[in-house]
């Protein structure tokens, strides 16, 4: 959503840019010729519109940070794996001694697409008719 807003901002921000640039309208003047008059307007609104675009993941940024400052990490619905199984920061190794992997975080689906997925071969079949 805010990659379409900014790419929309972006737009309408630098296009009108581009057109008095080729109508040869100079810049910064505190008022603009009739003629120039729309494309700047459309050039600010464009700059109005980016920055929305811009603020829109800043607030999700902030708005996580508080969550995780809230519950820490378990409040977001994380899969529990190894990386949340060390310290932050991490030890130089990572972990004191060699963790034991089960599935703990990585049991997905039901036993019976499990074993289905086990059973797929990892290439193609071709059938012939």
């Amino acid at each position: 959503m805010a990659a379409a807003i900014i790419f929309i901002g972006f737009s309408s921000d630098f296009f009108p840019q581009y057109m008095l640039g080729y109508l040869e309208c100079r810049g910064r003047y505190a008022i603009y010729a009739p003629e120039f008059q729309v494309l700047n307007v459309m050039s600010s609104a464009g700059a109005s519109v980016l920055g929305v675009g811009y603020l829109i993941p800043l607030v999700y940024l902030v708005w996580v940070d508080a969550l995780r400052a809230c519950g820490g990490t378990e409040s977001l619905g994380a899969p529990k794996g190894l990386e949340w199984k060390t310290p932050s920061p991490p030890p130089t190794e990572n972990f004191e001694e060699t963790p034991i992997v089960t599935e703990e975080a990585y049991a997905y689906g039901t036993e019976e697409t499990r074993v289905a997925i086990a059973a797929t071969p990892p290439w193609p079949t071709i059938r012939r008719s």
